[in-house]
């Protein structure tokens, strides 16, 4: 599973469940969001399976534009772009999460370990932060509609207002403030149309600001810093991107009101990196491209007259192009650079003396992309970038450094089953490619992360056969890994791995007794043409698990039902067998095999069934009738413990039903997945009739449903970037978003071998 139901490298969910590429059509389907009414009546009269007929309506009325119930999420695969420290222990990042949001992460201490907070809304992007004081905070980036923007904090990154900014053309790209008042913003971009540089300036903490008045010929500024109240300094390029003239070096002397050139020894090298202390020195970095090393320069009045430092001496490689820069004390700084050409790792430089002579002291850990530092003491220094994690923090000056304990996204759940009316867990996959499990203890109102156990892959299902018992099942890190089962005994707050020597991914788990659970799913074929099955029972309550026998056809199960402790009922298919529904008769007996219960239409493909008797059951998919160009979610019933089938209701080809989930045999909830143009589908039948259920927008996918009580129903998925939950509190009519515990932090995954 992927955390995100649009990043899918290889695999792509059927129905809720990771499995290979089925077909195209399978790929491309999606539920209907909203939309006509739906005239199928469970146990009603359609025709027997044969014959059975499309009863639904005729085309998706209008869905609500997406706008993500769960905002202010992060995920790994995103980017922070500035930090600010303005204590030993406190630090605020800011950057991009993957759903092209802003984000805003703290720590307290030092920057060992983070939390998000509410990003600005309507935060695009951020890509610089300053923070003279614990609690003034200063942001820059991009809106949601791209346009430049300031947002401040008085709370130390808590809370972000908007600020009052003047028209500005270009991104603003750094931000830097001397005090709680006095703040300045660069910016600029250089493109086929010419360059448009951009500077503002702030004398009110951030809140409102006026534009600067710049020198002419200048393109763009990347970097700033403000040693005083009264003095800063600002770098960027003044000249084409592609032309060698000389850089752009400026001061201003009146808070960033007005700015100044100054002169620099070595033209043609453009400065990267700029940090100065609060006694007016500073210090500069750049990158001679034809000799490929670092160029330092150094000032001791506040930037307005530079002299050459030496290139950095140390182990090789000496490093790449500077990128960000931070001083510590009046003589101490440290620059952090891009891996060099050809090599893996980036260059940590320390300069003693004010940035007259520089010495490599380190290097980050490969593949890592630094974007910004902070250095609240001499020896302590947090960096933020991308690449093997988000942020790295050293204790001796660069010689080392150690990945932060950094959020991750909750990534997509695929399943959720409940003991009571008020406990539950959650199951699916983090961001990081490990079990994700959530508990509640409230009816799903406020949920909690459980650790991750130290193992890769995810979960597809869950069966809770007692009280604070529960077994979850799934795959390992790809789809021709082991089998997984996972349990608990504690309601969901800790969770222990259960040997499970199979091949392939578990879908479905069903426990019909406390000790007695069935597990099915599939193994998948390299040599192509078939999608073997596995199932598995335990008579333990999921300690221990032995093989069951495969039905003939061999089909991949990926749903499952025990109405009673000798019945079992599953539906099952495949690329090349025909879909089947199944039933094992006392699942405990060894030896014991699954059979055919009826062969259903080629055009279904059921992924989910519920019996909420044990003789009757409905089951939810999809379907492709005749002439039609795509798969539209289907719900069919039986009245005979799954011997005949009829269409119970049936959508257009529109989207697909991953899952169902029944308070009786007149009340269902259904879900589906969909685009997130479109949104997630849901049906509820009342009295038996079904009908297109209420959701808020931006739900992207659902592929999990299950009812506490008789109103209170919980859903699973996933909107753009991270997981959602929903719940509706009138048996599954209007649903509504559910809280998060926002991000988690999760052990990286063992390293697959091959």
């Amino acid at each position: 599973m992927h955390h995100d139901g649009s990043r899918r490298p290889t695999t792509v969910w059927w129905g809720r469940r990771l499995v290979p590429l089925l077909t195209a059509a399978v790929a491309a389907v999606v539920l209907v969001g909203c939309g006509g009414s739906a005239r199928g009546r469970v146990g009603g009269h359609g025709r027997t399976v044969a014959g059975a007929r499309a009863v639904g309506p005729t085309g998706p009325a209008a869905i609500p534009a997406p706008a993500s119930p769960v905002p202010g999420e992060w995920t790994t695969d995103a980017q922070l772009l500035g930090i600010a420290c303005p204590a030993a222990t406190t630090c605020v990042a800011v950057g991009q999460s993957a759903s092209d949001q802003g984000a805003v992460l703290r720590s307290v201490d030092g920057g060992a370990t983070w939390t998000t907070t509410a990003a600005p809304q309507a935060a695009g992007q951020l890509t610089s932060v300053a923070c003279p004081t614990t609690s003034a905070c200063v942001a820059v980036g991009a809106s949601t509609t791209f346009h430049p923007a300031v947002y401040a904090s008085d709370d130390g990154g808590l809370q972000w207002s908007a600020a009052t900014v003047p028209p500005v053309l270009a991104p603003l790209t750094a931000v830097a403030c001397a005090s709680s008042a006095v703040c300045v913003a660069v910016g600029g971009a250089v493109g086929p149309q010419g360059s448009v540089p951009a500077v503002l300036h702030s004398s009110d903490g951030g809140r409102t600001w006026t534009s600067g008045v710049l020198p002419p010929g200048i393109d763009e500024l990347t970097a700033a810093a403000c040693p005083s109240a009264t003095d800063c300094v600002a770098v960027g390029r003044s000249g084409p991107v592609a032309s060698t003239t000389d850089p752009a070096v400026l001061q201003s002397s009146d808070g960033g009101a007005t700015w100044a050139r100054r002169t620099v020894p070595v033209g043609g090298i453009v400065p990267s990196a700029v940090a100065c202390s609060t006694t007016g020195h500073c210090s500069m970095a750049g990158y001679d491209e034809n000799r490929r090393i670092d160029v330092f320069w150094a000032s001791a009045d506040g930037g307005t007259t530079w002299t050459l430092g030496s290139a950095a001496a140390g182990p090789p490689p000496a490093g790449g192009p500077p990128v960000a820069m931070a001083c510590a004390t009046a003589t101490t700084c440290l620059v952090v650079t891009q891996p060099a050409m050809g090599v893996a790792t980036g260059a940590v430089s320390l300069t003693a003396d004010g940035g007259h002579t520089w010495t490599v002291t380190g290097h980050l850990p490969p593949a890592v992309l630094p974007s910004a530092l902070a250095c609240p003491t001499s020896d302590g220094c947090v960096a933020v970038g991308d690449g093997g994690g988000l942020a790295w923090a050293t204790h001796d000056a660069g010689g080392s450094w150690a990945p932060s304990v950094t959020p991750t996204a909750l990534g997509a759940l695929a399943a959720v089953r409940c003991w009571t009316a008020k406990a539950c867990v959650a199951v699916g996959q983090s961001s990081l490619r490990t079990p994700l499990v959530l508990w509640t203890a409230d009816g799903g109102r406020r949920w909690a992360a459980a650790p991750s156990p130290d193992v890769g892959g995810g979960l597809d299902a869950v069966a809770c056969p007692g009280r604070r018992v529960c077994v979850a099942v799934g795959g390992g890190q790809s789809g021709i890994g082991t089998a997984l089962v996972l349990r608990t005994t504690d309601g969901g707050r800790s969770w222990q791995t259960e040997r499970l020597d199979e091949a392939g991914t578990l879908q479905a788990v069903a426990c019909p007794t406390a000790l007695l659970c069935v597990a099915g799913g599939t193994t998948f074929s390299l040599n192509g043409g078939t999608v073997p099955q596995v199932t598995v029972a335990s008579s333990d309550g999921g300690r221990t698990w032995h093989r069951m026998g495969e039905s003939p056809d061999t089909a991949a199960v990926a749903g499952l039902s025990c109405p009673t402790p000798r019945l079992c009922l599953a539906v099952a298919g495949g690329l090349s067998a025909s879909p089947v529904v199944l039933s094992f008769t006392d699942p405990g007996r060894p030896g014991a095999r699954w059979v055919v219960r009826t062969r259903i239409p080629r055009s279904w493909h059921l992924t989910s069934i519920a019996c909420p008797t044990a003789s009757t059951c409905l089951a939810a998919g999809s379907q492709q009738p005749a002439g039609a160009g795509g798969l539209g979610d289907l719900v069919v019933d039986s009245h005979d413990a799954g011997r005949h089938w009829q269409v119970a209701t049936a959508y257009p080809p529109y989207g697909r039903a991953d899952a169902i989930g029944c308070i009786s045999v007149a009340r269902c909830a259904v879900v589906g997945d969909g685009r997130h143009s479109h949104g997630a589908g849901a049906l509820v039948s009342v009295a038996g009739r079904f009908r297109p259920a209420v959701l808020p927008g931006g739900v992207g996918n659902l592929y999990g449903v299950t009812c506490l009580t008789s109103h209170r129903c919980l859903a699973v998925g996933t909107v753009p970037g991270t997981a959602a939950i929903l719940a509706s509190d009138d048996a599954g009519v209007d649903w509504h978003a559910q809280h998060l515990p926002g991000v988690i932090s999760l052990a990286v995954p063992p390293q697959a071998t091959s």
